[in-house]
């Protein structure tokens, strides 16, 4: 019985040997493997400071400096080895609240990519 438990706890970690992700809400994205490949669901977000102060100048304690920031999501997507694949969400880059889809690109295994342009209505495919 012990034995079982402890293949079931161990288990989980072997499969996410030499694999660093980064975790937004419980949810692992962002992941590169032990061969330095992107791979699964990727966000490229955006920083955005609304509030910083410093405070303690002078006091023993030194300076300590905070913030009030948020992230807004510009891109959305999946790597496999490396490459993009699937459709990626593109966003218009500002201080919203609400994200704005600009653009769809869609990357296929043969080279060819085909983009949609939500914001200014157009679709353009490349062929490699």
């Amino acid at each position: 019985m012990k034995l079982t438990l402890t293949i079931i706890m161990t288990l989980p970690c072997l499969l996410t040997l030499g694999q660093t992700c980064d975790t937004i809400n419980g949810h692992a994205i962002n992941c590169v493997d032990s061969n330095g490949l992107r791979q699964g669901e990727w966000e490229q977000r955006k920083k955005i400071v609304l509030l910083s102060w410093y405070n303690g100048y002078g006091s023993e304690n030194g300076c300590k400096y905070g913030e009030k920031a948020k992230y807004v999501t510009l891109a959305k997507g999946n790597y496999k080895n490396n490459k993009k694949t699937g459709t990626w969400k593109y966003c218009l880059d500002g201080d919203r609240d609400v994200i704005q889809i600009e653009k769809l690109i869609t990357y296929y295994d043969n080279g060819t990519t085909e983009e949609q342009n939500l914001y200014y209505n157009y679709v353009t495919s490349i062929n490699p």
